[in-house]
């Protein structure tokens, strides 16, 4: 017993000074950060120059676009917002940061999100070299082609024709979520374009097993990604949840992998995309079977969710803005004399769809945060600032969107800034980029203007919109990790046809 308090007695002194010295180290790092780092000049928040907690607290409550927003219109085009991060807001940012220059290396994606597949493999999404990447794209790019996506408007037609059915079915029952129905469709839509087989959430009424997965996991991945620059949490979380986690995960590879099998092992010749890659293999070097795995999984996220956001977020502003819905319903009745005339083609000359649409994109992205780059080691110029080397760059979708620097009345939902309206003469059009840049951006944009413009044709060809239960504040229940997590979205529907 003398012992032990003896060595008590040692080790309270100890303890003090390790904390000293500990209060002493961060301290010290905290005056660095804030004026003496490299990035010490370029305008923020203190605490977001001294550690990365205060963007992290705004990340897991899944506030960050909003965040950087409001940081952006407090500081300017470039904030510091962690203490090795700068984020830009001017379209020439963006161009800098996700366009090749000559003479100049192409700004590497963040090696934290350059994740594997549970099978070893890179998907399109987070390859990390970039000649492989190339590959991918090659061997993807003519099955989303514009021509390709013309060929596929028979499959389009069914889902649509599912979609107005299903809706004309249920309008009496009351507010129909209108979330839901355009996931049903592009989910289906997707699932027959990949693997030739749809998923048939419209035919069923109901979510395919697989798709929670496909949404938990997106979000499972970006928080995991922000936990993991506090490593003892991340420990904690591994431990606490491992295997929970990894079978999830696990779960949800393996449907996609027994998808992409069965389409192979088929061998038909229908023009889905997995085709195009199988028919490529003589001539190019091919992807691998885990590669083509690992990339359907992203294929179906990539063309089912973000397309349905868009839908969701035009609805929406549709609905709180009368007269632009009365306007486009308008133009959408009175170019057509038959509901057989309206199709991707005849919509793609309404002028004010596609105003709306474009209107919708920019107020709701569906991508809101833009992969971060890290610059090379001999600096760089992005949007006017020299920028010292190894820093993390962000350019967000929904922060140059939604700048009162780059848009006049920013906030407002106004499709005659696309046609050339003279109120809105100053916008930077350019700064609004739902479908990224560069040799990295969305591959599948043919896709998802198809999917938009006929849905929304469509569906306002048949039916009057109205608002449901209370939905102004649907925008602000949005939560974002990366992609939008979204609330039901209530809509009346009344069948004019």
């Amino acid at each position: 017993m003398t012992i032990l308090i003896h060595m008590g007695g040692l080790g309270l002194p100890i303890i003090s000074a390790l904390l000293c010295v500990g209060a002493c180290l961060l301290l010290g790092k905290a005056v660095y950060n804030v004026w003496f780092h490299p990035l010490a000049k370029f305008p923020g928040p203190r605490w977001n120059a001294v550690w990365h907690l205060p963007a992290s607290y705004e990340f897991l409550r899944g506030r960050f676009p909003r965040y950087l927003h409001c940081l952006h219109e407090r500081y300017g085009d470039v904030v510091r917002v962690r203490p090795g991060t700068l984020s830009f807001s001017s379209s020439q940012a963006s161009k800098d940061i996700l366009i090749n220059k000559p003479g100049r290396d192409q700004l590497q994606k963040d090696p934290e999100l350059f994740f594997k597949s549970p099978n070893g493999a890179y998907s399109i999404l987070s390859v990390p070299s970039d000649s492989d990447h190339s590959r991918y794209r090659r061997l993807l790019s003519s099955g989303f082609s514009e021509r390709a996506i013309r060929d596929q408007e028979a499959v389009l037609k069914t889902y649509v024709d599912l979609l107005i059915q299903g809706l004309h079915q249920k309008a009496k029952d009351g507010p129909q979520d209108m979330v839901t129905w355009f996931n049903w469709i592009t989910f289906d839509v997707i699932g027959e374009l990949t693997f030739d087989r749809s998923f048939d959430c419209l035919r069923n009424q109901a979510y395919h097993e697989w798709i929670p997965f496909v949404f938990g996991g997106v979000k499972a991945i970006m928080i995991r990604s922000e936990l993991s620059r506090y490593p003892l949490i991340t420990k904690i979380m591994m431990w606490l949840d491992r295997e929970k986690l990894l079978a999830a995960r696990e779960k949800g590879f393996r449907f996609a992998e027994e998808r992409v099998n069965h389409r192979i092992a088929s061998a038909t010749d229908r023009l889905d995309f997995l085709n195009y890659i199988l028919r490529k293999g003589g001539k190019e070097r091919e992807m691998s079977r885990a590669e083509i795995e690992a990339t359907s999984s992203t294929l179906v996220l990539g063309g089912s969710d973000t397309t349905a956001t868009l839908l969701a977020g035009t609805v929406f502003y549709l609905l709180q803005n009368p007269q632009v819905k009365q306007k486009l319903v308008a133009e959408i009745r009175g170019g057509f004399s038959d509901e057989a005339e309206i199709t991707m083609t005849t919509v793609g000359k309404l002028p004010y769809l596609l105003a709306t649409l474009e209107e919708g994109m920019r107020m709701y992205p569906p991508v809101a945060l833009g992969s971060p780059r890290i610059v090379g080691d001999e600096g760089t110029v992005l949007g006017g600032y020299l920028v010292p080397p190894k820093t993390h760059v962000l350019n967000s979708q929904y922060v140059a969107a939604h700048s009162s620097r780059n848009f006049h009345n920013a906030e407002s939902f106004a499709p005659e800034r696309w046609l050339d309206d003279p109120v809105y003469k100053n916008d930077d059009r350019a700064a609004s980029l739902p479908f990224s840049l560069g040799p990295r951006n969305c591959i599948g944009r043919s896709l998802a203007y198809a999917e938009m413009r006929l849905i929304t044709a469509r569906l306002l060809w048949n039916f009057d919109i109205e608002i449901g239960p209370d939905i102004s504040t649907w925008i602000e229940q949005n939560k974002n990790w990366t992609l939008w997590e979204k609330p039901p979205l209530p809509v009346l529907l009344k069948p004019v046809r």
